[in-house]
C-alpha cells in the first residue's frame, strides 16, 4: 500500500524502476533521470527569478516616480509574456515526466496518486493545509470474501469525503460510466465509508474533449497534465457528484 499526503514535491518525485517491465536500457534511462534534474533545476530557477521581477514590479508600481504609464504597461506586457512562456515550459516537462511514468507502468503510482490529494481539495474547496491521505492500487475483498477481491486505482481520504480515481492511459467515455458503476458499489468494499461522501475521478495524461465533456455531466472529475502535473480539465465552477 502506498499513502501520500499533502502537496506535490517535484524534485522529490519518486523514480522508481521494474526491471521486469522496463522498455528502455538503463543508461537511457540514466541520462533521462539527469536531464530531467536538470530541468527541474532551470525551471525552479526561472520560477524563482520571475517571483523576483514580479515583486519589483509591484513595488515600482507603487511608486509615483517609477516610470509613465506607457512604461509601466510595456512592463506588464513583457512579464504576461514571459509567465505564458514558463507555463508551456511546466506543460511541457510535466508531459515528459508523466511519459516517463507510463513507459515504467508507474503513472497510478508515481504521477497519480502523489498529486491527487491538491486536486481533491482545490476541487471541493479545502485549504492546501487540509489532511489528506491517497493510497495506489488498494486491494479489498468484497464484505469479507476473499475470493472476491478488487484493486481500485487510488482512493484518497479527506475531511469527511472519499474519492475513487480510475486512472488510464487512453480513457473514453465508457471509462467514465465504468468509474461511475465502480463508485456506486464502493461501500460494499469500504464499509468503514458508510459515513463519508464519496466522489470520482478519472485520470490520464491527457484527455479528450469528449471525456472531460461526459465526465463534467456526471459530476466526475476529469485529471490530466497541465499546467501541474495533476490538473482539473472540469469548467470553473464545476462541482463534482456526491454518493
Amino acid at each position: 500500500m502506498n499513502i501520500y499526503g499533502g502537496q506535490q514535491q517535484i524534485s522529490g518525485l519518486p523514480m522508481k524502476t521494474r526491471v521486469e517491465n522496463l522498455e528502455i536500457s538503463m543508461e537511457d534511462l540514466k541520462e533521462i533521470v539527469a536531464r530531467t534534474s536538470l530541468q527541474v533545476e532551470r525551471i525552479s530557477a526561472e520560477l524563482a527569478e520571475f517571483r523576483e521581477e514580479r515583486r519589483k514590479f509591484r513595488e515600482h508600481s507603487k511608486s509615483e516616480k517609477w516610470g509613465t504609464k506607457e512604461e509601466k504597461s510595456d512592463h506588464k506586457e513583457e512579464m504576461r509574456k514571459y509567465w505564458e512562456e514558463r507555463k508551456r515550459d511546466n506543460r511541457e516537462f510535466y508531459r515528459r515526466l508523466a511519459d516517463i511514468a507510463v513507459k515504467q507502468g508507474l503513472l497510478i503510482d508515481d504521477i497519480v496518486a502523489p498529486n491527487i490529494c491538491r486536486a481533491m481539495k482545490q476541487a471541493l474547496g479545502f485549504d492546501e493545509e487540509t489532511l489528506c491521505f491517497a493510497n495506489a492500487r488498494y486491494k479489498r475483498d468484497l464484505r469479507g470474501d476473499f475470493r472476491q477481491i478488487r484493486e481500485f486505482d487510488v482512493v484518497a481520504e479527506c475531511h469527511g469525503y472519499v474519492m475513487i480515481n480510475e486512472t488510464g492511459y487512453h480513457l473514453k467515455p465508457e471509462d467514465v460510466t465504468h468509474l461511475i458503476d465502480t463508485v456506486a458499489i464502493a461501500r460494499e468494499y469500504f464499509p468503514e465509508y458508510r459515513d463519508r461522501k464519496i466522489i470520482g475521478s478519472v485520470a490520464s495524461v491527457s484527455l479528450d474533449e469528449s471525456v472531460v465533456n461526459f465526465a463534467t455531466s456526471k459530476g466526475i472529475l476529469a485529471l490530466a497534465v497541465g499546467d501541474e502535473l495533476m490538473d482539473i480539465q472540469n469548467p470553473t465552477g464545476f462541482v463534482p457528484s456526491v454518493w
